[in-house]
């Protein structure tokens, strides 16, 4: 049976105190049997906002019942996506993307950037190079964070990605921050002066084949840190672009 519209108007405040509490206005029309349109009115004579679209969506992700439903849309795209190819193309049109709207800006760029700029550098942050984003780019140099208890060295996918930025014509500089158990701390000071450094070594000869390096975001060198049951492939570029070490200029 329908309301009237004498009860909805004196229900008002009623309505629009459910509305506040996060019920939409279709679960508010089939509770007070009426029409969207007439819970909207009333919410607005009841004192209440209507919520944008945007809010609206927000509200409904924030139900419990609509985050459970969001979590399995996703697990079941990324079930389809398993094993999937990623063509380059679109690989290459992601990471331009990336780049315009600077997403995954990690821990220390952002700190590492204004060190180099005040040092009198251009410093380009998330920049596409063919299919990846880099960090920190001073062409020809692209300076990389790593955060992780691992040395860049020993994850194959990282390899590859300094091959090929090798190749493309960059000079690569990872500065390892490890985490973890053995967790070591970010001096922004020394770091820069060491790329600072490392550019200074290479400006001099720049048709020398393409290098790269792994500083300590502490200031030592990582090649110290390593453990005797720990042993890091190198990586050789395709030709002779590029030359593995770790180093510490200063």
């Amino acid at each position: 049976m329908a309301m009237c519209r004498r009860d909805l108007d004196a229900n008002a405040e009623v309505i629009a105190e459910e509305y506040r509490q996060g019920k939409s206005t279709i679960e508010l029309a089939a509770k007070w049997a009426c029409s969207p349109g007439a819970i909207r009115k009333r919410v607005a004579i009841g004192g209440g906002t209507l919520r944008s679209l945007s809010a609206a969506g927000t509200n409904r992700l924030k139900r419990p019942d609509q985050a459970t439903h969001q979590k399995a849309l996703v697990a079941k795209a990324a079930e389809a996506n398993r094993g999937r190819t990623i063509p380059i193309s679109v690989m290459r049109k992601r990471a331009r993307a990336r780049q315009i709207v600077h997403q995954r800006i990690g821990e220390f760029e952002n700190v590492l950037a204004t060190s180099l700029r005040a040092r009198g550098f251009q410093v380009s942050q998330q920049i596409a190079v063919d299919r990846y984003n880099v960090d920190l780019a001073l062409p020809p140099f692209v300076v990389e964070v790593h955060n992780s208890r691992h040395h860049p060295g020993s994850r194959p996918e990282i390899v590859k990605r300094i091959k090929r930025l090798l190749n493309a014509g960059w000079h690569v500089i990872y500065v390892w921050h490890s985490v973890g158990k053995w967790s070591a701390g970010f001096d922004v000071a020394v770091v820069t002066d060491q790329i600072v450094a490392l550019m200074n070594l290479t400006s001099s000869h720049p048709a020398a084949p393409r290098q790269h390096w792994v500083l300590g975001s502490d200031g030592h060198d990582p090649a110290r840190q390593r453990r005797k049951r720990h042993q890091w492939p190198g990586i050789e570029a395709a030709g002779r672009v590029g030359d593995s070490k770790s180093s510490n200029p200063s």
